[in-house]
């Protein structure tokens, strides 16, 4: 195997926004009755905001839930983190392969990524206003990929979702890796298709070093 790239999720793969994204679901859901568990929530994260409600309250406006979800994080920013080692991760990465990120949210993204000074390691950023079809649909990840000059041969894809090892494995990528850290469990992971699983940030480069 030959890399030349690495793909990344971002929403629980190197940004903790699970509290977040969950509670922002919670309270939104909440004031029209509609109770949902965590599971449920993981179930539907990596998708746009509106996609997510459109899941789980069929028969709400979406428009209208995506609004209020992106007014809670406005207002809870505090919520979100970076997980420990991601910029120790990216910097040594960084200096060896291409990197891009794959994401199911919109052009906030930016702004995320600028919070925490990540922007500058990534090459290609492909946000949900970037593509058409969403995860687990490869769209987005072809983006990345053409616009790092790779093929998918060349290509590593990492994240913490069901939606994402299904749409590295549609893109054929040499490998998918699901970390833990995130929305879904070790079970789901592999079930869905990835190839390696780590617990952490920490352990990526090790683990590319052993399969490239």
């Amino acid at each position: 195997m030959k890399l030349k790239a690495i793909v990344f999720d971002m929403d629980g793969t190197f940004l903790d926004s699970r509290e977040l994204i969950y509670q922002a679901m919670h309270d939104v859901l909440a004031l029209r009755s509609i109770a949902v568990t965590r599971q449920e929530m993981a179930a539907v994260t990596g998708q746009p905001v509106r996609v997510m409600y459109q899941a789980l309250a069929p028969e709400h406006d979406p428009a209208e839930l995506e609004l209020e979800h992106l007014k809670h994080h406005e207002e809870h920013l505090d919520l979100l983190q970076v997980y420990p080692d991601a910029h120790e991760v990216l910097t040594d990465l960084s200096k060896r392969y291409r990197l891009g990120v794959f994401t199911g949210f919109d052009k906030l993204t930016y702004e995320r990524l600028d919070q925490f000074k990540l922007r500058p390691y990534f090459q290609s950023i492909a946000e949900n206003t970037r593509y058409v079809k969403h995860k687990p649909d490869p769209e987005g990840l072809y983006l990345c990929m053409q616009e790092l000059g790779v093929t998918p041969a060349e290509t590593l894809y990492i994240g913490d979702g069901v939606t994402d090892m299904k749409a590295g494995k549609s893109a054929g990528v040499a490998a998918v890796v699901g970390i833990t850290h995130g929305f879904s469990s070790a079970a789901d992971l592999e079930a869905t298709g990835a190839d390696y699983i780590i617990d952490s940030l920490a352990a990526l480069p090790k683990l590319i070093t052993d399969i490239a």
